[in-house]
């Protein structure tokens, strides 16, 4: 492993926060051999610019082979896993570019979504994929199912 990425659902009085950076090189990382050598394709969405140029140049640091782009900007395919962490009214609007990603049988898992918003989120992902709770904390909720 060259790097990651650790997303922290936090509580609702700090969701705001700035985000905070940490860099983890390569070696204090540790690894694991996975069967066909692991994940064969790694994009990074954001709609923030600052974000995408920060996850650039973390991919970079630690030569990670990453795609960096906006949404709209995406090269065509999809998928095996895809994670969102983002508030419930992105995520109802990009549920046609989400599912579209998400390969046939392919895992999706939603995050920054309140309970109370939960079934709307459902709803606009219920043509491809059967989303169920999957984990609560704090009033927010992560959805998760697998692609039709």
């Amino acid at each position: 492993m060259w790097g990651f990425q650790l997303w922290v659902n936090l509580p609702a009085k700090d969701k705001m926060t700035a985000p905070r950076y940490q860099d983890i090189p390569p070696d204090a990382i540790p690894t694991e051999a996975l069967p066909n050598g692991g994940a064969g394709r790694v994009s990074a969405l954001d709609v923030d610019l600052k974000a995408l140029q920060v996850t650039a140049e973390n991919a970079r640091a630690n030569k990670v082979d990453l795609d960096v782009c906006a949404p709209e900007l995406l090269p065509p395919g999809d998928y095996d896993v895809v994670v969102a962490n983002i508030l419930s009214n992105p995520l109802i609007l990009l549920a046609p570019l989400i599912c579209s990603l998400t390969r046939g049988g392919g895992r999706l898992a939603l995050s920054g979504i309140l309970e109370t918003q939960a079934a709307d989120v459902i709803a606009a992902y219920a043509p491809a994929v059967e989303l169920s709770p999957g984990g609560r904390a704090g009033g927010w909720i992560l959805l998760e199912g697998k692609r039709q």
